[in-house]
């Protein structure tokens, strides 16, 4: 029942009930082992450390600690702390081997309990190492131990036996630790200094020992198969723990009046970057799925790391020398993928909201300190917890609540594990305040700590989208704009999505170059998806921190953006037609005339046509753009021939006078690169939704102003993609004028009277006078409305095509 009882925490949840954590199964050993009226036996005191183990994982750490004296006093009365015993037949050690490795494997697993519950609560432990004389297991992996007899060739290569017993090694020196440096016998400065340095050698020469498979710094874990990898980061994170709780009393030494000053700055830099080395673990964990809600032993190695960190920010602060605001984020980012991760009954999520309090007294610290100091400034994330989250503080205010947290140690049982606050340091006057508050502090500041918790395709009508979901609840939206295949881009997108699931959402640079250059193939679905990712990441960045795309950009070189509206009409009739509606609805150029002009004929006769409109708008218009795979004159000209020749390209500029415009269909910023070498266009009609998002559009705008070439993004897409491209026009001084899709509305090349996919979105900028105003709000200005997919269902483009008179197809 115990091993069920955890087993079922790693099972995908059905729900919340009592099945889905094991709470039953709990139980059901509970009422089995209260049955028992036989003397103990081996199985009785397994069955018990599995309880114990389990009521770890659900933060009930005085049940654990309670129902583990009785599991101890069991061990001991079996005698498996020794190596012989025999009383009464009780533990006959001419047994078979295997009950013989049972009973050890037995003994330094509650061992290793022990030795943690005494860190945890600042308690003696259970087990003292002067009555020990038991042997520690044998080097043989279960398959190959027999009653009578093993295989010895088990003992060799990467043995999975290995890990554990480097875990026993480790948890010999852990029991010195808190022995040593911990116990009751004082140790003045000197013997203190003296004990650290001979401890923390202890821990190098057992690292240097380890087998290299086990090592991080031999072997990294990331490449070894999950067992390994999970005992190597298991050891990582103990190792890390010790070497904390080994230097941590140095964090509140005072430098100036120590005598062993050097020393001591020494020692609090091994304390940080142990605690370094457990966020990065972590992090690992994180990113190979590794780290479970259930688990209780990495959370609270992470805990530990980030009270040290928080601690080292509080003792550091007024240091501009001092890299505290560095270590201050790293420890945020743990408590928040901790946060993220971990069940709501978990040991994790209640140390989440320990941390939490922590560090809104350390933000805290540090603003009232930068009001009357120079130096560095906080501006970070109000709270971790997840919307609509209470404080643990605020949450004693009702008896249910306060039933729940009877099991959560207070503040003096956490002494030992989080600051040794009663015998270290017996005032904290040098910080201006006590460390834990008394009630919650609302800090109004930006957030700047955002994790990646889902990303996921949103097909809605003929678009689409990303959506990206912070552990803050903050979810930014994207657009694919290969709108011919967009289930390529689904596709795409959900792959990106096992990369991007537990990483920063603010690491934006990084991430495009990570989904762009991990693939040895690349192209537009590609390209389209990563275009979707990376504008759905900026438009969380934005929220996150309050401000429109443009500020993180440079901020704004325009508040309004000139744009230009689609004509899809197949008779000069109709073109005229609308063309004087454009203009009622405030438009002053227009584009996408002749490719489907008179439908179905080569003739050649835009000229007349041209001066047509011209003649109906009363020549008020200043631009007519137009984009053509025959024959046309215009103000400026696309798709004059295929764009992968950029030798022709540079051919058709030198021949023709009238601007070219090129560049919708790049996928890179190289592509750009090759017409911009060659002088063969005017304009660069860079998609954001296609060239890398925001990112890549910021690029290739560089490129284009230094070949004092204008940008005309490109985009027949959504609101969403609209937003996208108005964020990068402001922020671009070589921006001239922004495609404004009015037209091919669910597959269809019909004009539109407003922007393409209006309905599914709570704002679009409207056209004034040949204007848009920029959206200013956080992130891009544009969202998603709840129940767009409803309004829109998924529409797939059909596959068209337009023949020319004899037959052959016109390029679209």
């Amino acid at each position: 029942m115990t091993m069920f009882a955890q087993s079922i925490q790693y099972v995908e949840p059905q729900g919340t009930s009592n099945v889905s954590n094991g709470m039953l199964y709990f139980q059901s050993a509970e009422q089995e082992l209260n049955r028992e009226t036989e003397p103990a036996t081996l199985t009785s005191v397994q069955a018990l450390l599995g309880c114990c183990f389990y009521i770890m994982t659900q933060s009930r750490l005085n049940h654990c600690w309670s129902l583990f004296g009785t599991t101890s006093r069991l061990v001991l009365a079996l005698g498996m702390h020794r190596k012989k015993f025999n009383l009464d037949g009780i533990g006959d050690s001419t047994g078979c081997l295997i009950e013989s490795e049972c009973r050890k494997r037995t003994f330094w697993c509650a061992y290793n309990l022990d030795r943690y519950l005494s860190a945890i609560f600042g308690r003696p432990c259970a087990f003292h190492d002067d009555d020990i004389d038991q042997e520690v297991p044998a080097l043989i992996e279960d398959h190959a131990l027999g009653s009578i007899s093993v295989d010895v060739a088990s003992r060799m290569a990467m043995n999975i036996m290995l890990g554990p017993l480097a875990h026993q090694q480790l948890a010999r020196i852990l029991s010195r630790i808190l022995r040593q440096l911990y116990g009751i016998s004082s140790l003045d400065e000197t013997a203190r200094h003296e004990t650290m340095a001979r401890l923390g050698a202890e821990i190098q020469t057992w690292r240097d020992q380890l087998p290299a498979f086990l090592n991080p710094d031999k072997v990294d874990s990331r490449i070894l198969q999950p067992i390994y990898q999970r005992q190597s980061n298991t050891l990582s994170l103990a190792a890390g723990h010790c070497l904390m709780l080994i230097y941590r009393p140095c964090l509140f030494n005072d430098y100036a009046k120590s005598s062993h000053d050097k020393d001591t700055k020494q020692n609090v830099k091994r304390c940080v970057d142990a605690a370094l080395s457990v966020v990065t673990i972590i992090d690992y964990m994180v990113e190979s799925k590794q780290l479970y809600p259930s688990l209780w032993f990495a959370p609270y190695q992470a805990f530990c790391a980030v009270v040290v960190l928080y601690t080292y920010t509080i003792r550091n602060h007024k240091d501009n020398q001092a890299p505290w605001k560095e270590h201050f984020e790293a420890a945020e980012r743990c408590q928040r993928l901790l946060f993220s991760i971990t069940s709501p009954s978990s040991l994790g999520r209640r140390l989440s909201v320990i941390m939490e309090e922590y560090r809104l007294e350390v933000i805290n610290q540090v603003q009232q300190s930068s009001q009357s100091h120079t130096s560095k400034s906080i501006s970070l994330s109000e709270t971790v917890l997840e919307p609509g989250a209470t404080s643990w503080l605020e949450s004693i205010g009702t008896e249910d609540n306060l039933f729940e947290l009877m099991d959560l140690p207070n503040w003096e049982q956490l002494d030992s594990l989080v600051l040794d606050l009663g015998r270290i340091i017996p005032e904290l006057d040098f910080m201006g305040a006590n460390v834990f508050p008394s009630q919650s502090m609302k800090l109004n500041m930006a957030r700047q700590e955002q994790i990646i918790s889902a990303v996921e395709p949103l097909h809605v009508g003929q678009f689409m989208f990303c959506g990206i979901t912070t552990t803050e609840g903050i979810i930014g939206y994207g657009e694919a704009g290969i709108w011919g295949h967009i289930e390529a881009a689904a596709t795409c997108i959900k792959r990106f999505a096992e990369y991007l699931v537990g990483k920063r959402a603010f690491d934006i640079e990084h991430h495009w170059n990570v989904v762009h250059r991990f693939s040895y193939f690349q192209g537009l679905a590609i390209n389209a998806a990563t275009s979707s990712v990376d504008i759905a990441l900026w438009d969380i960045k934005g929220k996150a921190l309050g401000v429109p795309i443009y500020e993180l950009l440079g901020g704004a070189c325009r508040t309004k953006a000139r744009v230009y509206g689609h004509i899809y009409e197949s008779t000069i009739e109709k073109v005229l037609e609308e063309c004087k509606r454009k203009m009622d609805m405030g438009f002053t150029a227009f584009g996408h005339i002749n490719p489907f002009l008179d439908e179905g004929t080569d003739k050649v006769y835009f000229k007349t046509h041209a001066q047509k409109m011209r003649d109906a708008i009363e020549n008020k218009q200043s631009l007519s753009a137009t984009a053509s795979p025959k024959h046309s004159r215009c103000s400026l000209k696309t798709r004059l021939t295929r764009p992968e020749n950029a030798d022709a390209m540079a051919r058709v500029a030198e021949r023709i006078s009238v601007p070219i415009a090129k560049g919708e269909r790049f996928c890179t910023i190289y592509e750009f690169q090759a017409l911009l070498a060659r002088n063969a266009l005017e304009y660069a009609r860079v998609d954001v939704a296609v060239c890398g998002g925001i990112t890549g559009a910021k690029k290739v705008a560089a490129m284009a102003e230094a070949n004092h070439v204008q940008i005309i993004p490109h985009n027949p897409l959504s609101p969403i993609g609209l937003a996208a491209c108005l964020q990068v026009a402001a922020a671009i001084p070589n921006f001239a004028t922004q495609e404004y899709a009015t037209g091919f509305e669910a597959g269809v090349f019909e004009s539109t009277s407003r922007h393409l996919g209006s309905d599914i979105v709570d704002y679009v900028p409207t056209p004034k006078e040949g204007f848009v105003d920029i959206p200013s709000t956080p992130g891009l200005g544009i969202n998603l409305v709840a129940n767009a997919q409803d309004i829109r269902p998924p529409l797939a483009q059909p596959v068209r095509m337009r023949p020319h008179e004899d037959g052959f197809i016109v390029d679209q």
